[in-house]
């Protein structure tokens, strides 16, 4: 299994509290991105050259398979590295509007907002993706991978430590 760690945003949720890009910031004495890379050690890290959304970082991999795909605001503790069988995408329950939402109906993700809560499922922020390219080709919203994962399998998380925004970072600490 290939694993990544997106580091590309532009850092507009976290700039209010420092300048440094998210993954350089420190939860419990080290940066998220060592927490990440001690979680995955050989995980190779993309993004270091700011894109314009998700979509351009993810097209440095296109032609990659077999991906764990993870971002660098979340802390996927005690995540499964047991390669799928199909596209799988870790999902979430929180009340709280400001995380995509998500409609599932028999463990298969049918439909994605990045936008309206149209539900309290919530994207984690770590996709298996069987296809690079197919993700790619399927994307609707260049800034959210799961618009590309229709149909996908669904697994259900409540270990991920978020350091998204202000106020999970803060939670967090």
């Amino acid at each position: 299994m290939n694993v990544y760690i997106t580091i590309g945003g532009q850092g507009s949720r976290m700039k209010q509290i420092s300048p440094v890009d998210k993954h350089l910031l420190y939860y419990k004495n080290k940066r998220i991105i060592e927490h990440l890379t001690d979680i995955f050690p050989s995980a190779t890290i993309i993004g270091h050259k700011k894109t314009a959304n998700r979509k351009e970082t993810l097209e440095q991999i296109r032609h990659q398979t077999n991906c764990l795909i993870v971002d660098c605001d979340i802390i996927p503790v005690g995540i499964s590295l047991k390669e799928p069988a199909d596209d799988m995408i870790f999902v979430f329950e929180s009340a709280k509007n400001k995380y995509g939402s998500v409609i599932v109906a028999n463990n298969k993700l049918q439909q994605v907002s990045e936008k309206e809560n149209i539900s309290n499922i919530k994207c984690s922020g770590a996709y298996y993706v069987k296809s690079m390219a197919s993700l790619l080709d399927a994307m609707t919203d260049v800034n959210s991978i799961a618009s590309g994962m229709i149909g996908a399998t669904t697994k259900k998380e409540s270990t991920f430590i978020r350091l998204g925004d202000v106020e999970d970072y803060y939670e967090a600490l």
